[in-house]
């Protein structure tokens, strides 16, 4: 499970235990929840909206298959 929001990294959770498994600092605020979608070869992407008015920016992460 994949969370980030209002803090400046991006976080990952197993679903099961709730234990942290990975983090990424990111270089803005977070401002939205992480987007995932497959890419034609069925690559997953997660694509994280960042900071605020004219400073903003996409942070993308190809997912392991």
């Amino acid at each position: 499970m994949f969370v980030g929001g209002n803090d400046m990294a991006l976080n990952a959770f197993d679903a099961r235990d709730g234990r942290e498994i990975w983090r990424y600092v990111l270089p803005r605020q977070a401002t939205a929840t992480p987007m995932t979608y497959l890419d034609r070869d069925g690559r997953q992407l997660m694509v994280i909206a960042t900071g605020r008015s004219e400073d903003t920016a996409l942070v993308a992460f190809a997912l392991p298959r």
